[in-house]
């Protein structure tokens, strides 16, 4: 197949285009400025964005399969600059409308499970979930939640084949900008992290995922959305298992969430006056650390064969990258 990819330059986005290329697909991607997770890989790199819809036509010519990864990701309550509604939804209508107008087979689009209103689930979130609709929610979620929406509908109404994947936090190897969890695996694997912050949450490997992304390409029903979620785990087991992978003492303290809450709020207000600003510290990050502990891939698992691995062997694997830059030392 002739494949596209959005956001190739991503955490997720390496790691697809790697399992792509494996699977002898011809890719191309849309590349803005760091290029480090795809550089010296066998891809066409198209310069430009989401928003330009010149480029998307560059991109799509001529592909049977785009996967749609490109988003911004902010930890704020809301978006000042309006780039966030920008890039998650405008962005995400230009991908729809370029794909209708080349012909592209199928649209791969990458949600969140942020689109799902966490709060609102007593149980067991699945694809059952209430949007994440809510006009308080954070930024992030309701504009994820507004691309799913759209992305469904023009697939529903016939207009496009479409299908979503929505993973949990992510974890994974060639993290290069980094992620939060990956910058805080690695400073606890440097010893440069004495205390981390209580919580829990569904992690998810970047290279599940990208097998539940490409099995829904091949399997996933038109319209469908897919939860990708991993294994349930504290910050607490990540930094021992980090600790052990490393061969190195875990952080010595473990501030619980609501002790961190006012530093939370503070930063949520200063980053209002300078809108440039992007705190990992905000109130949706701490919220975020004690939401839907039980998330379901039942889903995934019975349509797409979705089986995601343990997280200690992610998190062995992500200290091995980050120590040596490559998985050849890491666990298979």
């Amino acid at each position: 197949m002739r494949v596209a990819v959005t956001g190739a330059s991503g955490l997720i986005g390496g790691n697809l285009v790697r399992l792509l290329l494996e699977r002898g697909h011809e890719v191309r991607c849309l590349v803005r400025q760091d290029t480090r997770a795809i550089q010296g890989l066998p891809v066409e790199m198209i310069p430009g964005d989401i928003l330009q819809q010149d480029t998307l036509v560059r991109l799509m010519d001529g592909v049977d399969w785009v996967f749609h990864l490109a988003a911004r990701i902010t930890l704020r309550q809301d978006d000042p600059t309006g780039r966030t509604q920008a890039i998650n939804v405008q962005g995400t209508q230009n991908v729809i409308s370029a794909c209708k107008a080349a012909g592209v087979k199928r649209l791969i689009h990458f949600g969140s499970i942020n689109c799902f209103n966490k709060a609102r689930v007593s149980a067991v979130v699945d694809e059952t979930a209430p949007m994440a609709t809510d006009p308080d929610l954070p930024v992030y979620d309701r504009t994820k939640a507004q691309s799913l929406i759209m992305v469904q509908e023009a697939a529903r109404a016939g207009a496009l084949d479409a299908v979503a994947v929505c993973p949990t936090g992510v974890i994974g190897p060639f993290d290069f900008k980094p992620s939060a969890i990956g910058e805080m695996i690695r400073k606890i694997a440097q010893k440069r992290m004495p205390v981390a912050i209580e919580g829990s949450f569904d992690w998810v490997d970047a290279r599940d995922v990208s097998l539940g992304a490409l099995a829904a390409a091949e399997t996933g029903r038109s319209g469908e959305a897919y939860i990708l979620s991993g294994n349930w785990g504290s910050v607490r087991d990540i930094a021992r298992m980090t600790a052990d992978a490393a061969g190195v003492k875990p952080p010595l303290w473990y501030p619980p969430t609501r002790l961190v809450m006012p530093v939370g709020v503070l930063m949520d207000t200063w980053s209002r006056i300078r809108p440039s600003m992007e705190p990992v510290l905000t109130r949706m990050s701490l919220k975020t650390l004690s939401l839907g502990r039980h998330v379901s891939h039942d889903k995934a698992t019975g349509e797409l064969g979705y089986r995601p691995r343990e997280l200690k062997q992610t998190v062995t694997d992500v200290v091995r990258w980050f120590q040596f830059g490559t998985l050849d030392e890491a666990t298979d």
